[in-house]
């Protein structure tokens, strides 16, 4: 589960870094670092029946947590602040509780194997960023990993997992200016009726459209996906997004489509 920072917390420290490190950022950080710490130890545990002393354990997570976020706290600290050991003490008193929790649970030699193997499955990076996801949303989460692709190699996707990731994106993504779901889609299939089509803008620029059932030469039911979109799209899914869209596309407007068109073939677009 995803602990996000405390913004009440009385720490002057502590507000200091969090107004030039994102509580996204810097819990992704100290999660890396949580799990890569923990899995050494855990090994080492485990083939040598010994442990480093708890001290260690928190100060080599502690300090390779301040490693990451360095360049962004070195050159925007207060000068007359001794920032490296005011952070390390500020990221103590809030981490403490869980690098002591973890390294309890690691040197318990009962049931060891089981109980490292849940803890670290539980903690993951990919379990944080999915609970990221869910909370607070793919763009926000983005932010803390630093771009889309990456995201999406870290938490390493496929079959029905990249279908979800990539409905959830076409989401907040592509969502038409103005409102759809199902208390519209009698709206849109009337005005399809009446009109033949209806264009989609995202951002005020035309996106997606929809032709209805008669174009003059055959019945149509098609949606129309711009360049731009289309390119967007497959740089980063490949062709697994077009499928998704048809579907987000279908739950949202409630029309039906048969064909879809990628390249131009009624629009220039």
């Amino acid at each position: 589960m995803v602990v996000f920072i405390n913004m009440s917390l009385n720490d002057k420290t502590l507000n200091l870094i969090l107004r030039r490190v994102s509580p996204e950022y810097l819990e992704m950080e100290f999660t890396v670092c949580l799990d890569i710490i923990s899995n050494k130890c855990s090994t080492n545990l485990k083939e040598s029946g010994s442990i480093v002393p708890l001290t260690t354990f928190r100060n080599t997570i502690l300090s390779m947590t301040i490693d990451g976020i360095h360049n962004i706290l070195v050159y925007t600290l207060p000068n007359d602040l001794q920032w490296y050991d005011d952070v390390f003490y500020a990221l103590r008193k809030y981490y403490d509780e869980r690098i002591e929790k973890r390294y309890n649970l690691i040197k318990t030699k009962y049931g060891v194997n089981e109980s490292v193997i849940k803890i670290l499955r539980e903690e993951t990076i990919q379990d944080n960023l999915f609970q990221m996801i869910r909370n607070i949303g793919i763009k926000k989460t983005t932010k803390a990993v630093g771009s889309v692709e990456r995201l999406i190699k870290i938490i390493n996707l496929d079959g029905e997992s990249l279908d979800e990731f990539i409905y959830q994106y076409l989401k907040e993504e592509y969502h038409p200016d103005y409102n759809w779901g199902p208390e519209l889609h009698d709206f849109y299939r009337d005005d399809v009726n009446t009109h033949g089509s209806y264009d989609f803008e995202v951002n005020d620029i035309f996106a997606y459209a929809y032709l209805g059932e008669w174009d003059g030469y055959d019945y149509l039911y098609t949606l129309v996906i711009t360049k731009w979109v289309n390119n967007e799209l497959t740089l980063l899914f490949g062709d697994k997004w077009i499928p998704v869209f048809k579907k987000w596309f279908e739950d949202n407007s409630g029309l039906e489509v048969r064909n879809i068109d990628l390249y131009d073939k009624y629009f220039n677009a």
